[in-house]
């Protein structure tokens, strides 16, 4: 009775013992993470299937009770539309118009795209406009003084010059979670920008994403190219911190600038490449931190005064006023890189990679049995001695 006593508890703890292991292992993955569930799909637009249907020659609607209101041009919407409307789009459009909204309204791509022919998008103080679903909004430029934006939408802007092509000021608030081709502009305390996509723009002197006193957040990549371009510039209070990587190609290219106390912070890698191209460059108190490497002809450099000071990666001061990482400084200017600690080597023997499913589940196995058979063992000495 007592011996199989013994062996139940050691069954038990081999079995705990293998959960245990088991519930370390990573997640199995059957696909990436939200595969299958569409997001903004075709045809995602509330149109409610009980309105009258639009004429045939409708290109878009807003939508209504009892009946959605169809309209031929975007811009015959535009002008009916009131506080809280939603314009739906029932194909693509082109058509040179320029959208200036003062109130909350919401244009619903559906599954279309919508370009704006060489016009622009405003939002003023009062304005709120939400471009939701579809596919692509080309227009020449936003405007946004004060009021907000939400777009869910890829955003193209095909501005004959490289600069103000989306500008934010007075405290406006845009949200883009889609990417965007065209450089973004933020002034002013509590103007704040997120992009949850990529941001590419090409063109002399680009600037991908700047500010001065505003506050800009990408969670995805930058990627700029030209003579003089920049990845990221902030000046004064203004913040950005950049989630993905920046890179920037092309002569004179800075992949991150600080003026003034302006604060930049990547937590990927830059990359700059080109004629005298630098990785970080700071004027008069910059603060920028790399959470990442940097890779450029030039590592950093310093304008602070009428000597520039440049540094390579081994040039960092003996201390780090920041746990982690490198400090490089002029004494006005500060840059602070990940320090690159060498991985720890992997084990040696015939112990299973982290992931590897099948060989956790045999050594849980092979480690309940010996402990099992260990138990008994003893156990059975034990009665031996007894008797």
């Amino acid at each position: 009775m007592q011996l199989r006593k013994y062996r139940a508890m050691s069954l038990l703890l081999s079995l705990l013992l293998a959960l245990g292991l088991l519930g370390a292992m990573p997640s199995l993955a059957f696909g990436e993470e939200g595969e299958g569930t569409p997001v903004g799909a075709a045809g995602g637009s509330a149109i409610d299937p009980m309105a009258t249907p639009p004429d045939a020659s409708d290109i878009c609607m807003i939508l209504a009770v009892p009946d959605n209101i169809g309209y031929a041009t975007l811009a015959d919407a535009l002008a009916a539309a009131a506080s809280g409307d939603t314009i739906v789009l029932l194909q693509d459009i082109t058509e040179a118009t320029v959208i200036d909204v003062s109130f909350p309204l919401t244009i619903d791509l559906g599954s279309f795209n919508l370009d704006l022919d060489g016009e622009y998008i405003s939002v003023d103080s009062t304005g709120d406009l939400t471009i939701s679903n579809g596919g692509t909004l080309s227009t020449i430029q936003i405007y946004v003084s004060g009021g907000k934006l939400t777009a869910t939408a890829d955003i193209i802007i095909s501005h004959p010059s490289a600069s103000d092509v989306i500008f934010i000021d007075s405290a406006g608030e845009v949200t883009i979670t889609g990417n965007v081709i065209g450089e973004i502009n933020a002034y002013d305390p509590g103007t704040t920008v997120i992009v949850n996509g990529n941001i590419t723009v090409s063109g002399l002197n680009a600037h991908c994403v700047s500010t001065r006193d505003g506050q800009i957040t990408v969670n995805g990549n930058i990627n700029v190219s030209g003579s003089g371009c920049r990845g990221a510039q902030a000046e004064d209070d203004g913040q950005i911190t950049v989630n993905g990587n920046i890179t920037a190609s092309g002569t004179d290219a800075f992949g991150a600038a600080s003026f003034s106390g302006g604060q930049v912070y990547v937590n990927g890698n830059i990359a700059a490449s080109g004629t005298d191209a630098v990785g970080v460059v700071g004027f008069t108190g910059a603060l920028v931190t790399v959470n990442g490497t940097i890779t450029a002809p030039t590592y950093i450099e310093f304008r602070d005064t009428l000597v520039v000071v440049q540094k390579t990666a081994a040039d960092h001061e003996p201390t780090s006023s920041k746990a982690g990482f490198l400090e490089y400084t002029d004494g006005v200017s500060f840059v602070w890189v990940a320090e690159v600690i060498a991985p720890v080597q992997p084990a040696t023997g015939n112990i299973p990679a982290t992931g590897d499913a099948a060989g956790i589940i045999a050594v849980a196995i092979l480690l309940a049995l010996a402990a099992l058979g260990t138990t008994s063992i003893l156990f059975s000495r034990r009665l031996r001695r007894t008797q």
